[in-house]
């Protein structure tokens, strides 16, 4: 199935929150969240508020078609099937990888 076919399975809700994270920047390189939560198409799956991770437990039955990373209440990352639709972490990767190359990991 084609990636417009299935964005128009979402629910309007999540139609709007990546019309509206398509619109951002990516995330400064130096972005530190407090808040990290990681949804899918069932609600909450996980998350991490300063520091201090949890996770909702599911059936292993239970199978998503998307999942959804907010930093601080912002959609950062979502990826629907196999393809990723909103990745405003892409600075943040590549600092990190940077950073590994300096200190030589």
């Amino acid at each position: 199935m084609q990636l417009a076919q299935t964005l128009e399975k979402l629910t309007p809700f999540w139609k709007r929150e990546i019309e509206k994270a398509l619109a951002l920047p990516p995330l400064p390189l130096d972005y530190q969240p407090k808040i990290v939560e990681i949804f899918d198409d069932l609600g909450l799956l996980a998350g991490s508020v300063l520091g201090e991770p949890y996770q909702c437990h599911r059936p292993e039955i239970d199978l998503t078609n998307f999942i959804a990373w907010y930093l601080d209440g912002q959609l950062v990352f979502f990826y629907l099937g196999d393809s990723i639709v909103i990745d405003r972490l892409t600075l943040m990767a590549k600092a990190s990888n940077l950073l590994n190359v300096i200190e030589g990991g």
